[in-house]
């Protein structure tokens, strides 16, 4: 995912899009995000957390594939389309989830973001150095590379990883608060393991997708899928003014948006194998996010005084700082304000309210880029 991004803005340049139809190029990548999060979401409670990793990543192979084939701007919205189920980011952190207990679950999850965020910093050096070094050919080429690591993601689950199915995990946790006897349950026979498995797969696939979007009225969940709401707005319209503002404000080109990208990759890296576990010790998680939501409207309104490449590394380390943070503890107050066998959906659903900023902020980044510039984006 990440060689692609830097090469995309130029790509759509290539093929003649302007600013404003690069705003609806990611407004449509928003909206595929959108349609598919809770669908994926369902599948995670559903069918487990592999499958849902797996479809993701296939979805992720095709997606490259046709933006390895576009010649024209149509084809760069096609290639959108597959992404509606590209969402292994929230698959992986589902699977995390499952595997870590509450108190320990910023930790994992943060260590997750900090692998997470190897690719961040490999990827986008690695796409926009090869873009340049190819030339014209070099951003098809990029693209057929992703499809082919992706590919192999798919065969190394399908090798290494279980299978991760969430009721299982929340039928555990409750015979274990139940029964002092847990090797009873673990010696059960396979059939017997089956037979229960069976109805209650098929409950929770019922309760799960019936009740996917009647969570949002819980008063837990509605306020964090707020938060994620308002932060996916900033968040996407950062983005897209960093990605129109690359060659005409700052003079980059692939190769300087990937490196600026690798840069906030190995930020990122550093605040969640350092940040992450020193706030866990010593603060609560609900301050720790409101203290990231401050610092980013901070750090946001900061970046409209980036005139040059030095000003905009130096202001983006708070933004960096703020996003690494929200993105850990977020996921962690969501995953534990519902039931274990609702997590996926619930993590989902946020996924799903940043896709929704995704829709509407990208369009209108463009305008406001192109008639009044970055400076008062950043401001926005």
């Amino acid at each position: 995912h990440w060689m692609c991004v830097p090469i995309i803005p130029f790509l759509s340049k290539r093929l003649g899009a302007d600013p404003v139809m690069f705003g609806y190029l990611q407004t449509a990548a928003g909206l595929a995000q959108l349609i598919g999060g809770p669908l994926l979401g369902w599948l995670v409670d559903v069918r487990g957390a592999r499958y849902a990793l797996i479809v993701s990543q296939l979805a992720g192979a095709l997606s490259y594939l046709c933006l390895a084939l576009a010649w024209t701007v149509p084809m760069l919205f096609l290639s959108k389309i597959p992404t509606i189920f590209q969402h292994a980011l929230q698959a992986a952190q589902m699977c995390v989830t499952l595997m870590s207990d509450v108190e320990n679950r910023p930790k994992m999850i943060a260590r997750l973001s900090l692998y997470y965020g190897v690719g961040f910093v490999v990827g986008p050096a690695i796409g926009g150095g090869l873009s340049n070094l190819l030339g014209e050919s070099g951003q098809q080429t990029v693209a057929l590379i992703a499809a082919a690591i992706s590919f192999v993601c798919v065969w190394v689950n399908l090798t290494y990883l279980p299978a991760l199915y969430a009721h299982e995990f929340s039928a555990k946790s409750e015979v274990g608060k139940a029964s002092p006897n847990e090797g009873q349950v673990d010696s059960a026979g396979e059939g017997d393991r089956k037979d229960a498995a069976g109805p209650a797969s098929g409950a929770v696939k019922e309760r799960a997708f019936a009740d996917m979007f009647t969570m949002v009225l819980r008063p837990g969940l509605r306020n964090l899928l707020l938060f994620s709401l308002m932060v996916g707005l900033a968040l996407s319209s950062y983005y897209t003014g960093i990605s129109l503002a690359a060659e005409p404000q700052f003079g980059m080109s692939e190769k300087g948006l990937g490196t600026l990208m690798s840069f906030v990759g190995a930020l990122s890296m550093i605040v969640n194998a350092v940040g992450i576990p020193f706030l866990s010790t010593y603060f609560p998680r609900q301050a720790i996010v409101y203290f990231s939501m401050a610092l980013m409207a901070v750090s946001l309104s900061l970046l409209s005084l980036a005139t040059d490449t030095v000003r905009l590394y130096l202001l983006l380390i708070p933004l960096v700082v703020s996003m690494a943070i929200f993105r850990a503890y977020s996921v962690s107050l969501i995953s534990t304000a519902v039931p274990t066998e609702e997590a996926g959906s619930a993590i989902s659903l946020a996924h799903a309210a940043q896709s929704l900023s995704g829709v509407v902020a990208p369009a209108v980044s463009g305008h406001v880029f192109r008639n009044l510039g970055f400076p008062v984006l950043c401001l926005g």
